[in-house]
């Protein structure tokens, strides 16, 4: 079973470089999808695509290249979990988190972790601070996804996305134009929804939306307890039931 999120540990020879942070397209061989991307060249033995080492910013493979400088160079021992098409960003140790998979059906799209609730079960405390650059990060993943693995479902999750507010219309947008036949899951608590204008306008983002609303008790008392924000169950009952 492979996760929607990995991530793998460089070899201890390439651990001590420090790599540009930065988000690519991971790709096993040079097509007209790569122009205008960051590539990732995801090399695994075989027959050296010169090309591909040319243009690309990173090169991830399962054992070192000769002539490559390390700095250009990630190793990483569990390369057979990482597909051609693989949108996959790198921090600055060399940590590599694959962001999307080509090959999975799960895939989504963690929007912040800012949330509006404080839900007592809750493993992932909320954050208050929402990234300025949460939104162009979201719109380079979609970017780097390939037309050819056009998603059949993806998921929107945080934090609460709502959150982000226009942020979350413009990335839906971007979904839809780009992959119009993409079913869209978005986990929502459905506070923001009770808000009409917002509903519209996340109505109007995509046609091939649902949005996944959950209740944790049969009345105010019990599910905004659980959620420990007084006024949150009432808030889902003002939800537009056309949206």
């Amino acid at each position: 079973m492979i996760d929607v999120k990995v991530s793998f540990t460089p070899s201890q020879g390439v651990m001590r470089n420090q790599f540009v942070a930065q988000t690519g397209l991971a790709v096993t061989s040079w097509s007209d999808e790569c122009i205008g991307k960051n590539i990732f060249y995801l090399y695994d033995n075989g027959v050296i695509d010169e090309k591909l080492l040319s243009i690309a910013s990173l090169v991830i493979c399962s054992e070192a290249l000769n002539d490559t400088p390390q700095s250009k160079m990630l190793i990483v021992n569990d390369i057979d979990y990482i597909n051609d098409g693989s949108v996959i960003s790198v921090n600055s140790s060399g940590k590599l988190r694959v962001l999307f998979n080509p090959k999975s059906t799960n895939n989504a799209l963690f929007v912040t972790d800012a949330c509006n609730n404080f839900c007592v079960m809750c493993p992932q405390p909320p954050k208050p601070i929402i990234q300025d650059d949460a939104v162009e990060h979201l719109n380079d993943v979609v970017s780097l996804i390939r037309k050819q693995d056009a998603p059949e479902v993806l998921g929107i999750t945080g934090g609460e996305p709502t959150t982000i507010k226009a942020g979350l219309i413009n990335v839906l947008k971007n979904i839809s134009e780009k992959f119009p036949d993409t079913i869209i899951q978005l986990l929502s608590n459905g506070r923001l929804f009770s808000y009409r204008d917002f509903a519209l306008e996340m109505g109007q983002a995509s046609e091939k939306m649902f949005v996944c609303v959950p209740l944790f008790g049969a009345t105010s008392d019990i599910h905004d307890y659980i959620v420990q924000s007084k006024g949150a169950f009432d808030r889902k009952r003002l939800i537009n039931p056309t949206f």
